[in-house]
C-alpha cells in the first residue's frame, strides 16, 4: 500500500468516503513495484526457512555448553518427550476419518 487512509482532515478524505474502492484501488503498488520487490521477498523467505528446526530439537538444547544444570536438562529432556507425544497425537487424529472434515470429495488420503 502506497497510501494510507486519510484522516477527516485530510482533502482527500472526502474523495476516499465517495468511492472507497477506487482509493484503494489507487493505494494499491504498481506491478513494476511488485516485480522490483520480488527478489528481495524471495531472499527474506530463503533466510526465514532456512535450516527448519522444531522447538524441542533446538541444537542449543542439546549443547553441554549451553545448560550445565543436569535440573535444567532434566526439564528440557522431558518438555521434548512432551512435545513428541503431542506429535504422535496430532499424527494419529490426522489420520483418524471419522473426525469431521478428514475424508470426502476433494481432501486427499
Amino acid at each position: 500500500m502506497q497510501k494510507l487512509i486519510p484522516e477527516e482532515s485530510d482533502p482527500e478524505y472526502q474523495n476516499f468516503l465517495l468511492n472507497p474502492e477506487d482509493y484503494f484501488l489507487s493505494s494499491l503498488s504498481t506491478e513494476s513495484d511488485i516485480v522490483k520487490a520480488m527478489p528481495a521477498v524471495q531472499n527474506v523467505m530463503a533466510i526465514l526457512s532456512h535450516d527448519e528446526e522444531y522447538i524441542h530439537q533446538l541444537k542449543i538444547f542439546h549443547s553441554a555448553a549451553s545448560f550445565n544444570d543436569p535440573g535444567v536438562l532434566k526439564l528440557l529432556e522431558r518438555f521434548s518427550a512432551e512435545l513428541d507425544d503431542i506429535e504422535k497425537i496430532i499424527s494419529q487424529r490426522n489420520k483418524d476419518t471419522t473426525f469431521k472434515n478428514r475424508n470426502g470429495a476433494g481432501i486427499p488420503p
